[in-house]
């Protein structure tokens, strides 16, 4: 394999986040480089700062030009980066020669206005909740902090809820939207690259890799299902029933332009309208029965505001089809045959699409030679492990028990003690999930990298090490595993806490 092209997988430590640097390598030729998404959870302290010290080092390292920026989806947290670190990235100097977006972002595809309705019709949907929760409703924050981070409504609708301003030192920066903006118009390839299933091309001046896009789907059923396979007709079916009452709810309050009577729970003949009732003399039933008065001890008979509940499901819903519109992909290292899998935070629909995917490629000798998902699976030696290792981001039958390569790596961008502090009252995020890290630790024989996981200065990989042990991989592969990985850089991650610096990244290197 000697001069075979080389990739070096840099996973940025910033936090609860994507951001991976790929950089292709072959002696004689120029390096290729590639970023997949780059962002930080709403939340993070000293965040901006933070973004700032990863965009030096990707100006730095790729000397002000990255070959492409893919962009997986619009969550904050794969694509804030690009305004927390605005100055630096928007930088004349710094230039985007491609930008890669899923197709479901080309307003040109006939698909595109049908996606964005549907979706539309959902926000709309909760921000009518918001605007019928009380101050108080513990809901109110969790919905309020899912449009923010999901739906790419800006760090503003945050501030505007919380009755802060600018007076209060909190900037007003660009919305998500504004940010997606002006990434896709820095692709000096205009327009950007819009992906779709079954496509495959090269790099430009790189003939010895190939790229597969896996997703999203087309089907957007697909699209809008996040349910494992036992669980999908069932659960489903019931949950978007309910959803769609929701909504029918959450737009009379907004009064869109909606189809109400179509999900109403009851028929028409059934409701009573609580100003009618509580004006007319007669209705001593309802008033005995039901309660008018907030205080009345009979008022919780009612179920006025019991839509309201719905809420939580639906932006969990919305997260899932967003999710499902990630940009996923499949790298081949050609002479090698090894690939490379960046699923974005893909979930089950997006997932079990792949399935039917076919590519028709030329072999060593000249033939046509047709492949499908499960070959680049079971040819897999990297896995950027999906939505910071959370349960509902790897599929098991149809993904990570089709990896068999004995030189699969595992990285995962997650931070455990910030994941823990988010939906406190049932012991915060699982990321990784417990089962799901057992499973990639067995398959991948220990080795897997955490993005929070580093060692004291000077023996940073001692949890790798340690994790290799415990699977008893053997000396030999072990050593050969910890040459690869290097960590590098240095930034504070939170200077109240420690002024002590610790690696900005951990990189891996896959020889072709």
């Amino acid at each position: 394999m000697a001069n075979n092209i080389s990739v070096r997988v840099r996973m940025y430590r910033q936090g609860l986040g994507d951001c991976f640097l790929l950089t292709f390598m072959k002696k004689g030729k120029k390096k290729f480089n590639m970023m997949i998404d780059c962002g930080l959870f709403l939340g993070t302290q000293f965040s901006s700062e933070i973004m700032k010290a990863v965009a030096d080092d990707v100006k730095t390292e790729t000397n002000s030009r990255l070959n492409v920026v893919a962009l997986t989806h619009e969550h904050y947290d794969h694509i804030s980066g690009f305004k927390l670190a605005k100055d630096i990235f928007q930088d004349p100097a710094f230039v985007f020669d491609e930008v890669w977006v899923a197709w479901t972002e080309n307003q040109g595809d006939p698909k595109f206005k049908e996606v964005r309705e549907r979706f539309e019709k959902k926000k709309r949907g909760l921000r009518a909740a918001l605007n019928g929760m009380s101050e108080l409703n513990p809901l109110r924050q969790t919905i309020n902090s899912l449009v923010n981070e999901f739906f790419g409504e800006g760090e503003e609708d945050a501030v505007a809820v919380a009755g802060l301003t600018v007076a209060d030192g909190i900037p007003l920066p660009m919305t998500n939207a504004d940010t997606w903006k002006y990434v896709l118009e820095k692709s000096v390839a205009q327009p950007p690259r819009y992906c779709s299933p079954a496509q495959s091309f090269g790099l430009a001046g790189v003939d010895e890799v190939k790229i597969y896009i896996l997703g999203p789907p087309e089907d957007f059923e697909l699209l809008d299902d996040e349910e494992s396979p036992e669980d999908e007709t069932y659960r489903k079916n019931l949950r978007m029933a309910i959803t769609d009452s929701f909504l029918a709810a959450a737009t009379e309050v907004d009064n869109a332009d909606f189809d109400t009577n179509t999900y109403l729970p009851f028929d028409d003949k059934y409701p009573f309208a609580y100003d009618l009732v509580k004006a007319d003399e007669s209705a001593n039933f309802f008033r005995d029965t039901y309660g008018f008065d907030q205080d009345d001890p009979n008022s919780w008979r009612r179920i006025d505001d019991e839509w309201l509940g719905m809420a939580g499901e639906l932006a969990l819903n919305i997260d899932g089809i967003t999710n499902n519109t990630c940009l996923a992909i499949a790298i081949e290292l050609v002479d090698s045959k090894k690939v490379l899998i960046f699923p974005g935070d893909a979930q089950f629909g997006n997932w079990i699409s792949w399935q039917k995917l076919k590519w028709e490629t030329i072999d060593a000798s000249g033939n046509k030679v047709e492949i499908n998902v499960n070959d680049l699976l079971k040819r897999t030696v990297f896995y950027k492990v999906g939505h910071h290792g959370s349960h509902n981001a790897t599929l098991k039958k149809s993904g990570l028990e089709k990896m068999e390569s004995p030189e699969l790596v595992a990285m995962i961008p997650t931070n455990q003690a910030f994941a823990k502090t988010k939906n406190k009252d049932k012991g915060g995020w699982r990321m990784p999930e417990k089962e799901l890290m057992d499973t990639l630790e067995l398959k991948a024989q220990g080795r897997v990298i955490l993005a929070d996981e580093a060692g004291v200065a000077g023996n940073e990989k001692n949890d790798l090490h340690e994790r290799c042990k415990k699977l008893k991989l053997s000396g030999a592969e072990t050593q050969n595993f910890l040459r690869a990985v290097t960590f590098g850089g240095s930034f504070v991650r939170n200077p109240t806490v420690s002024s002590l610096p610790e690696p900005l990244w951990v990189e891996y290197t896959i020889e072709g």
